[in-house]
């Protein structure tokens, strides 16, 4: 286990962010100990925009904490920004809670979703169409 943080709410450049600080009782585990996120790269969470945060998404889908992360953006006292237990927010507002295809015909989820060396991600469900239309 990791020790203990505690979390804090700053104002960022780009709007509020959350800090982990050291703090507390070194035994004492807390949820955000648990974070798939936490051994990521954090810019998948807050992308630029038009940026995809498929695979921030993905990670939040296999987190054992995600719900706990949830209420935590839910219940914060500033407006939050990026994806948090899977959800997408826009100033405080959830804005998605799943990403589709450029279609919006299709869930991107792991087993629909084809990703290329350089990181980008396709509908494989789109792919299996256009196979059979041009077969046809």
């Amino acid at each position: 286990m990791t020790a203990a943080r505690n979390a804090q709410w700053s104002v960022g450049a780009a709007g509020p962010v959350l800090r982990l600080v050291a703090g507390g009782d070194p035994h004492e585990v807390v949820w955000q100990d648990f974070a798939l996120c936490t051994e990521a790269d954090p810019d998948a969470w807050l992308p630029p925009d038009g940026a995809s945060v498929w695979s921030a998404m993905m990670t939040c889908r296999r987190c054992p904490v995600r719900s706990q992360c949830l209420e935590f953006a839910q219940d914060s006292p500033f407006p939050v920004w990026g994806v948090w237990g899977g959800v997408i927010f826009a100033d405080g507002v959830v804005t998605a809670t799943e990403i589709r295809c450029h279609k919006d015909l299709h869930v991107l989820d792991e087993e629909n979703t084809h990703v290329a060396p350089d990181g980008s991600h396709s509908c494989r469900a789109c792919k299996r169409e256009r196979r059979r239309e041009a077969a046809a």
